[in-house]
Protein backbone atom coordinates (compact mmCIF):
# COMPACT_ATOMS: atom_id res chain seq x y z
CA UNK A 1 0.00 0.00 0.00
CA UNK A 2 1.22 3.37 -0.78
CA UNK A 3 1.87 5.83 2.03
CA UNK A 4 -0.96 8.50 0.37
CA UNK A 5 -3.30 5.64 1.18
CA UNK A 6 -2.68 5.37 4.76
CA UNK A 7 -4.49 6.34 7.50
CA UNK A 8 -4.55 6.74 11.23
CA UNK A 9 -6.49 4.20 12.69
CA UNK A 10 -9.95 4.68 14.42
CA UNK A 11 -9.56 2.57 17.47
CA UNK A 12 -8.07 3.75 21.63
CA UNK A 13 -4.61 2.34 21.52
CA UNK A 14 -4.38 0.86 17.73
CA UNK A 15 -1.27 1.17 15.51
CA UNK A 16 -0.52 1.46 12.13
CA UNK A 17 2.71 0.01 10.57
CA UNK A 18 3.94 -0.31 6.85
CA UNK A 19 5.48 -2.67 7.08
CA UNK A 20 4.68 -4.31 10.20
CA UNK A 21 7.40 -3.59 13.32
CA UNK A 22 8.60 -7.12 13.33
CA UNK A 23 9.95 -6.26 9.62
CA UNK A 24 12.57 -3.95 10.67
CA UNK A 25 15.00 -5.92 10.76
CA UNK A 26 14.66 -7.14 7.45
CA UNK A 27 14.48 -3.27 6.31
CA UNK A 28 17.78 -2.33 7.78
CA UNK A 29 19.34 -5.30 6.35
CA UNK A 30 18.38 -4.39 2.92
CA UNK A 31 19.25 -0.72 3.45
CA UNK A 32 22.91 -2.21 4.32
CA UNK A 33 23.37 -3.67 1.31
CA UNK A 34 21.91 -0.99 -0.55
CA UNK A 35 24.81 1.43 0.91
CA UNK A 36 27.41 -0.92 0.55
CA UNK A 37 26.92 -1.74 -2.74
CA UNK A 38 26.11 1.52 -4.27
CA UNK A 39 28.60 3.11 -6.78
CA UNK A 40 27.98 6.49 -5.51
CA UNK A 41 30.97 9.30 -5.51
CA UNK A 42 30.21 13.11 -4.47
CA UNK A 43 33.28 14.85 -4.56
CA UNK A 44 35.92 12.07 -4.78
CA UNK A 45 34.46 10.51 -2.01
CA UNK A 46 32.10 6.98 -1.84
CA UNK A 47 29.17 7.14 0.02
CA UNK A 48 30.61 4.74 2.80
CA UNK A 49 33.03 6.72 3.28
CA UNK A 50 30.44 10.03 4.00
CA UNK A 51 28.31 7.53 5.83
CA UNK A 52 30.81 6.92 8.65
CA UNK A 53 31.94 10.22 8.48
CA UNK A 54 28.28 11.49 8.95
CA UNK A 55 27.37 9.19 11.84
CA UNK A 56 30.40 9.82 13.35
CA UNK A 57 29.86 13.81 13.53
CA UNK A 58 26.47 14.10 14.01
CA UNK A 59 26.06 11.68 16.98
CA UNK A 60 29.28 13.08 18.81
CA UNK A 61 27.34 16.52 18.19
CA UNK A 62 24.02 15.06 19.48
CA UNK A 63 25.57 13.17 22.80
CA UNK A 64 26.54 17.12 23.41
CA UNK A 65 23.31 18.72 22.67
CA UNK A 66 21.69 16.11 25.32
CA UNK A 67 23.53 18.02 28.03
CA UNK A 68 21.68 20.71 27.43
CA UNK A 69 19.17 19.20 27.81
CA UNK A 70 20.16 18.46 31.44
CA UNK A 71 20.50 14.60 30.05
CA UNK A 72 23.15 12.36 30.29
CA UNK A 73 24.26 10.95 27.19
CA UNK A 74 25.04 7.26 26.18
CA UNK A 75 28.95 5.80 26.47
CA UNK A 76 28.61 3.43 24.09
CA UNK A 77 29.82 3.61 21.10
CA UNK A 78 27.59 4.09 17.68
CA UNK A 79 27.63 1.51 15.28
CA UNK A 80 24.42 2.38 13.55
CA UNK A 81 21.40 4.78 13.78
CA UNK A 82 17.99 4.52 13.92
CA UNK A 83 16.45 8.02 12.90
CA UNK A 84 12.88 9.81 12.78
CA UNK A 85 11.92 13.03 13.56
CA UNK A 86 9.29 16.21 14.28
CA UNK A 87 8.76 19.41 14.89
CA UNK A 88 9.60 20.82 18.72
CA UNK A 89 6.24 21.41 19.56
CA UNK A 90 3.25 19.92 21.73
CA UNK A 91 2.27 16.92 19.50
CA UNK A 92 -0.10 14.20 19.74
CA UNK A 93 0.47 10.14 20.65
CA UNK A 94 0.24 9.23 16.80
CA UNK A 95 3.58 11.54 16.10
CA UNK A 96 5.39 10.98 19.81
CA UNK A 97 5.26 6.64 19.12
CA UNK A 98 8.02 7.32 16.79
CA UNK A 99 10.33 8.08 19.25
CA UNK A 100 9.56 4.79 21.65
CA UNK A 101 9.16 2.67 18.72
CA UNK A 102 12.76 4.25 17.34
CA UNK A 103 14.15 3.40 20.97
CA UNK A 104 12.81 0.09 21.13
CA UNK A 105 14.27 -0.76 17.74
CA UNK A 106 17.25 0.30 18.02
CA UNK A 107 17.81 -1.41 21.57
CA UNK A 108 17.11 -5.04 19.40
CA UNK A 109 18.77 -4.21 16.40
CA UNK A 110 21.77 -3.18 18.10
CA UNK A 111 21.70 0.44 16.81
CA UNK A 112 21.28 4.15 18.69
CA UNK A 113 18.04 5.51 18.12
CA UNK A 114 18.31 9.24 17.20
CA UNK A 115 15.39 12.22 16.93
CA UNK A 116 15.59 14.67 14.58
CA UNK A 117 14.52 17.85 15.93
CA UNK A 118 12.96 19.73 12.88
CA UNK A 119 13.61 23.10 14.56
CA UNK A 120 14.18 25.32 11.06
CA UNK A 121 10.30 24.46 10.40
CA UNK A 122 8.11 27.67 11.32
CA UNK A 123 6.36 27.98 14.57
CA UNK A 124 2.30 27.85 13.47
CA UNK A 125 0.34 28.47 16.51
CA UNK A 126 0.60 29.07 20.04
CA UNK A 127 -2.32 27.62 21.29
CA UNK A 128 -3.48 23.85 21.55
CA UNK A 129 -7.62 23.31 21.55
CA UNK A 130 -8.29 21.71 24.73
CA UNK A 131 -11.99 19.95 24.83
CA UNK A 132 -14.26 20.89 27.58
CA UNK A 133 -17.84 21.05 28.57
CA UNK A 134 -19.88 24.44 28.46
CA UNK A 135 -23.23 25.06 29.15
CA UNK A 136 -23.72 21.30 28.91
CA UNK A 137 -22.39 21.12 25.66
CA UNK A 138 -18.61 19.65 24.31
CA UNK A 139 -16.37 21.68 22.87
CA UNK A 140 -12.95 22.21 21.85
CA UNK A 141 -11.12 25.96 23.40
CA UNK A 142 -8.12 27.22 22.34
CA UNK A 143 -5.52 27.52 25.12
CA UNK A 144 -2.76 29.69 24.51
CA UNK A 145 0.95 28.95 26.23
CA UNK A 146 3.06 32.07 24.64
CA UNK A 147 1.66 34.99 21.93
CA UNK A 148 1.43 34.67 18.64
CA UNK A 149 3.48 36.84 16.41
CA UNK A 150 3.30 35.64 13.25
CA UNK A 151 5.22 32.34 11.68
CA UNK A 152 8.91 31.87 12.56
CA UNK A 153 11.44 29.98 12.79
CA UNK A 154 11.39 27.69 15.80
CA UNK A 155 14.99 28.39 16.54
CA UNK A 156 14.55 32.04 16.58
CA UNK A 157 11.65 32.07 18.30
CA UNK A 158 11.83 33.43 21.91
CA UNK A 159 8.99 33.36 24.38
CA UNK A 160 7.40 36.36 24.04
CA UNK A 161 5.03 36.31 27.05
CA UNK A 162 6.36 34.70 30.25
CA UNK A 163 2.87 34.62 32.28
CA UNK A 164 1.18 33.10 29.40
CA UNK A 165 3.34 30.66 29.40
CA UNK A 166 3.94 30.06 33.14
CA UNK A 167 -0.35 29.55 33.83
CA UNK A 168 -0.81 27.54 30.76
CA UNK A 169 -1.04 24.29 32.73
CA UNK A 170 -3.75 26.00 35.41
CA UNK A 171 -5.86 26.90 32.08
CA UNK A 172 -5.49 23.80 31.04
CA UNK A 173 -6.83 22.15 33.61
CA UNK A 174 -9.74 24.18 34.28
CA UNK A 175 -10.50 23.10 30.51
CA UNK A 176 -10.77 19.52 31.59
CA UNK A 177 -12.38 19.80 34.94
CA UNK A 178 -15.56 19.18 33.57
CA UNK A 179 -14.60 16.30 31.55
CA UNK A 180 -13.54 14.48 34.79
CA UNK A 181 -9.64 14.40 33.44
CA UNK A 182 -6.61 14.99 35.61
CA UNK A 183 -3.90 15.94 32.54
CA UNK A 184 0.27 15.55 32.81
CA UNK A 185 0.61 19.02 31.86
CA UNK A 186 1.46 20.22 35.26
CA UNK A 187 4.59 17.64 35.69
CA UNK A 188 5.46 18.49 32.13
CA UNK A 189 5.52 21.88 31.99
CA UNK A 190 8.06 21.93 35.36
CA UNK A 191 10.55 19.98 33.24
CA UNK A 192 10.88 22.83 30.91
CA UNK A 193 13.15 24.74 33.04
CA UNK A 194 14.72 20.95 34.53
CA UNK A 195 17.52 23.20 36.12
CA UNK A 196 15.60 26.08 37.08
CA UNK A 197 16.62 28.36 34.61
CA UNK A 198 14.41 28.25 31.53
CA UNK A 199 16.14 28.26 28.09
CA UNK A 200 14.57 31.51 26.46
CA UNK A 201 13.96 29.78 23.01
CA UNK A 202 10.19 27.82 23.26
CA UNK A 203 11.52 24.67 21.10
CA UNK A 204 14.35 23.72 23.63
CA UNK A 205 11.78 24.66 26.68
CA UNK A 206 9.71 21.67 24.93
CA UNK A 207 12.94 19.65 23.74
CA UNK A 208 13.96 19.35 27.01
CA UNK A 209 10.36 18.12 28.26
CA UNK A 210 9.88 15.92 25.98
CA UNK A 211 13.44 14.27 26.55
CA UNK A 212 13.39 14.11 30.16
CA UNK A 213 10.09 12.94 30.39
CA UNK A 214 10.84 10.22 27.57
CA UNK A 215 13.68 8.99 30.08
CA UNK A 216 11.25 8.18 32.98
CA UNK A 217 9.30 5.42 29.89
CA UNK A 218 12.96 4.53 29.56
CA UNK A 219 13.37 6.08 26.10
CA UNK A 220 16.61 7.57 25.80
CA UNK A 221 17.14 8.30 22.00
CA UNK A 222 20.27 10.91 20.97
CA UNK A 223 18.37 14.61 20.20
CA UNK A 224 19.47 16.25 16.71
CA UNK A 225 18.69 19.85 15.82
CA UNK A 226 18.62 20.73 12.29
CA UNK A 227 19.94 24.43 13.27
CA UNK A 228 22.80 22.20 14.31
CA UNK A 229 22.91 19.43 11.90
CA UNK A 230 22.93 21.96 8.78
CA UNK A 231 25.96 23.64 10.40
CA UNK A 232 27.87 20.57 10.45
CA UNK A 233 30.97 19.49 8.16
CA UNK A 234 28.76 16.66 6.09
CA UNK A 235 25.97 18.61 5.56
CA UNK A 236 28.33 21.17 3.74
CA UNK A 237 29.44 18.00 1.61
CA UNK A 238 26.08 16.94 0.70
CA UNK A 239 24.73 20.81 0.14
CA UNK A 240 28.24 21.14 -1.58
CA UNK A 241 27.66 18.31 -4.18
CA UNK A 242 24.16 19.69 -5.00
CA UNK A 243 25.35 23.23 -5.82
CA UNK A 244 27.82 21.41 -8.05
CA UNK A 245 25.04 20.14 -10.00
CA UNK A 246 22.00 21.87 -9.22
CA UNK A 247 20.41 22.54 -12.93
CA UNK A 248 20.15 19.02 -13.44
CA UNK A 249 18.97 18.45 -9.28
CA UNK A 250 16.22 21.10 -10.04
CA UNK A 251 14.96 19.38 -13.46
CA UNK A 252 14.69 15.89 -11.25
CA UNK A 253 13.14 17.32 -8.77
CA UNK A 254 10.12 19.52 -10.87
CA UNK A 255 9.92 16.48 -13.14
CA UNK A 256 9.34 14.09 -9.71
CA UNK A 257 7.11 16.28 -8.21
CA UNK A 258 4.80 16.58 -11.58
CA UNK A 259 4.88 12.46 -11.83
CA UNK A 260 3.47 12.40 -8.39
CA UNK A 261 0.91 14.98 -8.57
CA UNK A 262 -0.41 13.24 -12.05
CA UNK A 263 -0.54 9.71 -10.64
CA UNK A 264 -2.23 11.11 -7.56
CA UNK A 265 -5.00 13.37 -9.52
CA UNK A 266 -3.42 16.43 -7.95
CA UNK A 267 -3.89 19.46 -9.54
CA UNK A 268 -2.36 21.60 -6.90
CA UNK A 269 1.27 23.34 -7.73
CA UNK A 270 2.33 23.23 -3.86
CA UNK A 271 1.24 19.77 -2.67
CA UNK A 272 3.39 17.64 -1.77
CA UNK A 273 5.63 20.71 -1.67
CA UNK A 274 6.29 23.17 -4.48
CA UNK A 275 8.52 23.21 -7.83
CA UNK A 276 12.06 24.78 -7.29
CA UNK A 277 12.49 28.11 -9.19
CA UNK A 278 13.93 28.97 -12.11
CA UNK A 279 15.05 32.23 -13.55
CA UNK A 280 16.96 33.71 -16.92
CA UNK A 281 20.18 33.84 -14.33
CA UNK A 282 19.17 31.55 -11.18
CA UNK A 283 17.76 28.32 -10.06
CA UNK A 284 15.63 27.99 -6.74
CA UNK A 285 17.58 25.66 -4.26
CA UNK A 286 15.64 23.41 -2.10
CA UNK A 287 16.99 25.47 1.60
CA UNK A 288 15.85 28.38 3.60
CA UNK A 289 18.67 31.42 3.96
CA UNK A 290 18.07 33.89 6.90
CA UNK A 291 19.96 35.80 9.26
CA UNK A 292 20.11 34.89 12.49
CA UNK A 293 17.64 37.12 14.91
CA UNK A 294 15.41 37.67 11.21
CA UNK A 295 12.01 35.92 11.74
CA UNK A 296 11.10 35.17 7.96
CA UNK A 297 12.25 32.44 5.85
CA UNK A 298 13.61 33.13 2.41
CA UNK A 299 13.98 31.04 -0.60
CA UNK A 300 17.96 30.20 -1.51
CA UNK A 301 18.46 31.16 -4.92
CA UNK A 302 21.95 30.34 -6.58
CA UNK A 303 23.24 32.10 -9.73
CA UNK A 304 25.87 30.91 -11.75
CA UNK A 305 28.62 32.89 -13.37
CA UNK A 306 31.76 31.60 -15.26
CA UNK A 307 34.14 32.16 -11.74
CA UNK A 308 31.49 32.13 -9.03
CA UNK A 309 27.94 31.55 -7.55
CA UNK A 310 26.09 34.31 -6.07
CA UNK A 311 24.22 33.53 -3.25
CA UNK A 312 20.58 35.28 -3.20
CA UNK A 313 18.01 35.64 -0.33
CA UNK A 314 15.35 36.12 -2.70
CA UNK A 315 15.81 39.09 -4.54
CA UNK A 316 19.04 40.05 -2.41
CA UNK A 317 22.46 39.18 -3.13
CA UNK A 318 24.22 37.92 -0.61
CA UNK A 319 27.29 36.80 -1.49
CA UNK A 320 29.57 35.71 -4.40
CA UNK A 321 31.92 32.53 -3.76
CA UNK A 322 33.86 30.28 -5.73
CA UNK A 323 32.23 27.53 -8.08
CA UNK A 324 32.57 24.64 -5.95
CA UNK A 325 34.82 21.99 -7.43
CA UNK A 326 34.38 18.15 -8.97
CA UNK A 327 36.81 16.96 -6.62
CA UNK A 328 38.48 17.78 -3.03
CA UNK A 329 36.26 20.59 -2.38
CA UNK A 330 38.20 21.17 1.62
CA UNK A 331 39.05 24.28 0.71
CA UNK A 332 35.48 25.84 -0.43
CA UNK A 333 34.30 24.27 2.73
CA UNK A 334 36.15 26.98 4.81
CA UNK A 335 34.93 29.24 2.45
CA UNK A 336 31.13 28.56 2.41
CA UNK A 337 31.91 27.92 6.89
CA UNK A 338 32.99 31.51 6.87
CA UNK A 339 30.51 33.21 4.78
CA UNK A 340 27.66 31.83 6.97
CA UNK A 341 28.89 32.74 10.03
CA UNK A 342 30.67 36.25 9.23
CA UNK A 343 27.49 37.12 7.79
CA UNK A 344 25.32 35.05 10.59
CA UNK A 345 23.28 33.09 7.98
CA UNK A 346 21.17 29.90 8.53
CA UNK A 347 21.10 28.18 5.45
CA UNK A 348 18.65 25.24 6.27
CA UNK A 349 17.37 22.19 4.27
CA UNK A 350 13.68 22.06 3.58
CA UNK A 351 11.57 19.10 4.16
CA UNK A 352 12.61 16.67 1.33
CA UNK A 353 16.04 17.34 1.85
CA UNK A 354 15.99 17.46 5.21
CA UNK A 355 14.98 13.72 5.27
CA UNK A 356 17.24 13.08 2.12
CA UNK A 357 19.94 13.91 3.79
CA UNK A 358 19.02 11.46 7.01
CA UNK A 359 17.98 8.52 4.87
CA UNK A 360 20.98 8.74 2.60
CA UNK A 361 24.23 10.03 4.54
CA UNK A 362 23.22 9.31 7.80
CA UNK A 363 20.53 6.29 9.26
CA UNK A 364 20.43 2.77 8.76
CA UNK A 365 16.24 2.82 9.17
CA UNK A 366 14.25 6.16 9.52
CA UNK A 367 10.80 5.81 10.78
CA UNK A 368 8.03 8.19 9.11
CA UNK A 369 4.81 9.22 10.16
CA UNK A 370 2.42 8.97 7.80
CA UNK A 371 2.38 12.76 6.73
CA UNK A 372 6.61 12.11 6.30
CA UNK A 373 6.09 9.07 4.25
CA UNK A 374 3.86 10.51 2.03
CA UNK A 375 6.77 13.33 1.08
CA UNK A 376 9.37 10.85 1.07
CA UNK A 377 7.16 9.16 -2.03
CA UNK A 378 8.60 12.13 -4.09
CA UNK A 379 12.12 12.05 -2.08
CA UNK A 380 12.36 8.26 -3.74
CA UNK A 381 11.63 9.21 -7.03
CA UNK A 382 14.69 12.01 -6.69
CA UNK A 383 17.10 9.25 -5.15
CA UNK A 384 16.62 7.19 -7.87
CA UNK A 385 17.28 9.33 -10.80
CA UNK A 386 19.67 12.24 -9.14
CA UNK A 387 21.80 9.77 -7.03
CA UNK A 388 21.55 6.87 -9.31
CA UNK A 389 20.46 5.04 -6.58
CA UNK A 390 17.75 2.15 -5.19
CA UNK A 391 16.57 4.41 -1.89
CA UNK A 392 16.52 3.22 1.00
CA UNK A 393 13.58 1.54 2.81
CA UNK A 394 11.77 3.61 5.64
CA UNK A 395 9.25 2.20 8.20
CA UNK A 396 5.49 4.05 8.32
CA UNK A 397 3.89 4.20 12.25
CA UNK A 398 1.48 6.23 13.49
CA UNK A 399 -1.14 5.03 15.91
CA UNK A 400 -4.56 6.26 18.30
CA UNK A 401 -5.14 7.26 22.02
CA UNK A 402 -8.45 8.48 22.84
CA UNK A 403 -8.59 10.82 26.00
CA UNK A 404 -10.15 9.09 28.69
CA UNK A 405 -13.79 10.37 28.41
CA UNK A 406 -17.18 8.60 28.35
CA UNK A 407 -17.30 6.26 24.98
CA UNK A 408 -19.99 8.20 22.60
CA UNK A 409 -23.19 7.04 21.74
CA UNK A 410 -22.66 5.59 18.56
CA UNK A 411 -20.49 2.99 17.39
CA UNK A 412 -18.10 3.64 15.04
CA UNK A 413 -20.38 2.24 11.91
CA UNK A 414 -23.35 4.48 12.60
CA UNK A 415 -20.68 7.70 12.63
CA UNK A 416 -19.53 6.52 9.45
CA UNK A 417 -23.20 6.48 8.03
CA UNK A 418 -23.48 9.47 9.64
CA UNK A 419 -20.76 10.98 8.18
CA UNK A 420 -22.41 9.83 4.69
CA UNK A 421 -25.24 11.23 5.27
CA UNK A 422 -23.45 14.58 6.41
CA UNK A 423 -21.94 14.51 2.58
CA UNK A 424 -25.31 13.55 0.55
CA UNK A 425 -26.88 16.66 2.18
CA UNK A 426 -24.37 19.09 0.89
CA UNK A 427 -23.72 17.53 -2.67
CA UNK A 428 -27.99 15.72 -3.18
CA UNK A 429 -29.57 18.00 -1.13
CA UNK A 430 -32.84 17.35 -3.62
CA UNK A 431 -32.58 13.92 -2.17
CA UNK A 432 -33.26 15.18 1.47
CA UNK A 433 -36.04 17.67 0.69
CA UNK A 434 -38.87 18.02 3.47
CA UNK A 435 -42.68 17.16 2.39
CA UNK A 436 -44.47 19.39 -0.15
CA UNK A 437 -41.25 21.38 -1.68
CA UNK A 438 -40.40 18.99 -4.41
CA UNK A 439 -43.37 21.07 -5.59
CA UNK A 440 -42.07 24.04 -5.50
CA UNK A 441 -41.10 25.68 -9.16
CA UNK A 442 -38.17 27.11 -7.62
CA UNK A 443 -37.28 23.51 -6.48
CA UNK A 444 -38.08 21.55 -10.04
CA UNK A 445 -35.81 24.08 -12.19
CA UNK A 446 -33.01 22.98 -9.89
CA UNK A 447 -33.44 19.77 -10.03
CA UNK A 448 -33.57 19.39 -13.70
CA UNK A 449 -30.71 21.85 -13.96
CA UNK A 450 -28.94 18.77 -11.73
CA UNK A 451 -29.94 15.83 -13.90
CA UNK A 452 -29.17 17.93 -17.27
CA UNK A 453 -26.03 18.58 -15.77
CA UNK A 454 -25.19 14.85 -14.73
CA UNK A 455 -26.17 13.72 -18.31
CA UNK A 456 -23.24 16.07 -19.66
CA UNK A 457 -19.48 14.41 -20.40
CA UNK A 458 -17.37 17.23 -20.72
CA UNK A 459 -13.64 16.65 -21.78
CA UNK A 460 -11.37 19.87 -21.07
CA UNK A 461 -10.53 20.92 -18.08
CA UNK A 462 -12.39 24.52 -18.82
CA UNK A 463 -16.06 22.85 -18.93
CA UNK A 464 -15.38 20.13 -16.46
CA UNK A 465 -14.57 23.24 -14.37
CA UNK A 466 -17.29 25.22 -15.31
CA UNK A 467 -19.76 21.78 -14.66
CA UNK A 468 -18.41 21.27 -10.78
CA UNK A 469 -19.17 25.04 -9.98
CA UNK A 470 -22.61 24.87 -11.80
CA UNK A 471 -23.19 21.73 -9.73
CA UNK A 472 -21.79 23.92 -6.49
CA UNK A 473 -24.52 26.44 -7.55
CA UNK A 474 -27.23 24.51 -7.42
Amino acid sequence: MAASRLRAPSEHGSIVAMPPLADADDLQTRNQHRFENARISLLGRSLRDLRQTTRSEITAAAKRFLTTLGCQPPDEPVTGVIATGHQPTLFHPGVWIKNFAVASLARRLGLVGLNLIVDNDAVRTTAIRVPTITSGRFSRQPIAFDRWAGPTPFEEFIVRDEELFRTFPDRVEECLRPLGIEPIVRRFWALTAPSGSPSPYLWHRFAAARRLWEENWNCRNLEMPISILADSEAFAWFLCHLFQDLPRFVEVHNRCLADYRRRNRIRSRNHPVADLGTAADRLEAPFWIWRAGETDRCPLWIGYKPDAIEIWQSNILCGRLPRPPSEHPETWLQIWSDWRRDGGYRIRPRALMTTMFARLFLADLFVHGIGGAIYDEVTDAILREFYVIDPPEFLTLSGTLHLPVAEPPAPPSSLSSLRRRQRDLVYNPDRHLPRGAAELDVVRRLVAEKQALMRQAPTTRTEKKARFLAFRRI
